[in-house]
């Protein structure tokens, strides 16, 4: 037997690790939805790689690397960006969704910030990034986030109590995976876009 088979598992992963790995973010998205990639944010969309169309077991060994060595942003600005990254998770399935390492959550939010003399609202817009460690169970405010946790001022007691209940949230979600000794589920990840969302 020649080909790419027949070469020793450990070779075939350093093979595999040299086409799955992007140098960018990558968008959670199907194929052809390239209208997201519009946000100065988000550039590159998240095709699985071509080599994991060749067989099933090139699949099963090639797909577990790509979602676990690379960072998958999605934008939640609007409700379509939801409903999209929801069919993302649907389309991968539980199996790749366990194998999912880096999860960036990202979208333009608004905080009121009172109203003026002729009662109309104050809103001041800002833009977050999240990126979600699903292996080791921790989150970080990227530095792109034009919020952090001590941003004061009107909406920054808003802002504070929401990123307290995001990190309270994903920790409570981190500690009964592993109770459960299982991984993020795309019900559980849906669930934390969700959160996402109403955060902003």
């Amino acid at each position: 037997m020649t080909g790419l088979l027949s070469l020793p598992p450990e070779l075939r992963d350093e093979i595999y690790t040299y086409i799955v790995d992007t140098p960018t973010d990558n968008i959670a998205a199907f194929e052809g939805q390239q209208e997201l990639a519009q946000s100065r944010h988000l550039r590159n969309v998240a095709a699985q790689p071509a080599i994991s169309r060749v067989n099933k077991e090139i699949r099963a060994e090639v797909l577990p690397l790509f979602y676990k060595r690379n960072d998958f942003l999605v934008e939640l600005s609007q409700p379509a960006d939801l409903e999209l990254a929801k069919r993302w998770l649907q389309a991968i399935g539980d199996a790749d969704v366990r194998s999912l390492r880096w999860l960036t959550l990202c979208g333009w939010g608004f905080v009121n910030l009172g109203s003026c003399r002729r009662a109309r609202r104050i809103r001041c817009n800002f833009w977050v990034k999240v990126r979600f460690d699903l292996m080791q169970g921790q989150l970080e405010f990227d530095d792109e986030s034009e919020v952090s946790d001590g941003e004061e001022g009107g909406g920054g007691r808003r802002l504070r109590k929401d990123i307290r209940q995001l990190r309270e949230f994903y920790q409570r979600m981190v500690e009964e995976r592993r109770r459960e000794g299982r991984g993020f589920t795309r019900e559980g990840l849906s669930g934390l876009m969700d959160i996402f969302q109403a955060f902003l």
